[in-house]
């Protein structure tokens, strides 16, 4: 079975950034969103001043005044066009405001600038594990006012240094309309788009590329811009399996987690059994369901993880478990139910106690396969009673006991069974 929880993985995935009010790089959950809030188009330099971008984050390519380089500096010309509320008419790069103080990254085309060109964004990996998945979302602002269409479409590349070419994205692209707007406006287009197959290593890149050129008209050319950009390696997380077994402590439950961020741990639950012959509905076992134990969770990780858990409480009959996972936060999720049948006992049988040697507990279990009145007795060397574990009807069944001996002193100890002609002693070691 395949169950997917909400779990997140959070690999520490940032903008190289410098400490700019227009800028928030921090990632995790929710993803981390970039605006341009201050961003004034002067530029892009590696030691940005306020209403500049760092060039180690942020190429240019495709103005007449040269393509940008990382960490280099380009602070004026077609770089720094500065602010405007659009309906501009020189090309380069520009701080539009889209309404309300709203400052969205965004040019002017122009014969010679971005037809075609680059919007260029590195992302670099600074976790210990790489980044297989990365969730990106941004708004595309286009102020139609001229005759004439272009594209602005979305690839992607990752590496130590910038690829050469980039993986397009079709389901991304976006043109302007060709017709110019009588009453031009500001018009939002949302788009987002999950990236799989990366491995993307520690201090690695990932590179968002925005493409644009000429499609059709003649003429002037659009405004275009982009705006609260979206990034995020937040995971759904795969229980790969989910199972159970009879072993002889009891049922043990096995199941394998793909990753995790921020997993506190499993709380096991289950229901009481249906005894044979069954009963109900589905299949399913009856009863309500209870909380039988909590298994620690790993809290983060990029790798499968398995785990498991032995209820030690079991008789004959039809359980049904799931488990349910619970982040730091309190949010949970349950996972698929698992049934498992345990059956009628075809032979009377004492188990060996688990653990033994003990302190101060442990558990005895016994096999009856039909009902009747159960004695269990526990004996010093001596042969003197000095506990009464049982003695009462029974259902045919597994059944356990723990015997809990916090005042009986270390030493040899034996556990005596009795039901009809069936007699039946085990030897358990207390040491304390």
């Amino acid at each position: 079975m395949k169950k997917l929880f909400i779990f997140f993985i959070i690999i520490t995935f940032i903008v190289l950034s410098k400490p700019l009010a227009q800028v928030n790089t921090s990632v995790g959950n929710p993803p981390s969103d970039i605006t341009f809030i201050g961003f004034t188009a002067g530029g892009f330099t590696s030691t940005p001043s306020a209403g500049q971008l760092d060039s180690d984050e942020w190429r240019i390519e495709g103005l007449s005044d040269g393509n940008g380089t990382w960490g280099g500096s380009h602070t004026s010309g077609d770089f720094a066009r500065g602010s405007s509320s659009g309906g501009v008419g020189t090309g380069g790069i520009y701080a539009f405001d889209i309404g309300s103080g709203n400052i969205a990254l965004g040019f002017q085309p122009g014969g010679s600038d971005m037809t075609p060109g680059k919007l260029i964004l590195r992302l670099v990996n600074t976790g210990s594990d790489p980044v297989t998945q990365l969730d990106v979302s941004y708004n595309i602002l286009d102020y139609n006012d001229q005759n004439r269409a272009n594209t602005l479409n979305f690839a992607y590349g990752e590496g130590s240094t910038e690829p050469g070419t980039f993986t397009t994205v079709s389901a991304m692209d976006f043109t302007t309309t060709e017709v110019a707007s009588p009453s031009p406006i500001w018009i939002t287009t949302n788009r987002s788009t999950t990236i799989t197959g990366l491995n993307v290593a520690q201090d690695q890149f990932i590179y968002l590329v925005w493409e644009t050129d000429d499609v059709s008209g003649s003429g002037s050319r659009d405004e275009i811009a982009i705006d609260d950009i979206s990034f995020s390696n937040v995971l759904p997380v795969e229980l790969s399996s989910f199972s159970a077994v009879i072993v002889n402590e009891g049922i043990k439950l096995n199941w394998v987690t793909e990753t995790e961020v921020n997993n506190y741990g499993f709380e096991i639950e289950k229901t009481s059994p249906f005894p044979p012959p069954y009963q109900g509905g589905g299949g399913e076992a009856g009863g309500d369901w209870e909380m039988i134990g909590f298994v620690e969770g790993h809290g983060n990780s990029n790798s499968p993880k398995e785990y498991s858990f032995i209820d030690k409480n079991v008789t004959g009959g039809k359980y049904s478990y799931r488990l349910k996972q619970i982040d730091n936060d309190g949010k949970f999720e349950y996972s698929k139910v698992i049934e498992i049948d345990v059956g009628t006992p075809l032979q009377y049988e004492l188990s060996q106690n688990y653990p033994n040697p003990f302190n101060p507990s442990t558990i005895i279990k016994f096999s009856i396969p039909e009902m009747g009145n159960v004695k269990l007795m526990v004996y010093n060397i001596l042969g003197e009673v000095i506990a009464t574990l049982i003695n009462e009807v029974k259902e045919a069944g597994v059944h356990t006991i723990n015997y809990f001996a916090p005042d009986v002193t270390s030493g040899i100890y034996f556990y005596k069974i009795e039901i009809y002609n069936f007699v039946a002693v085990k030897k358990m070691q207390l040491v304390k």
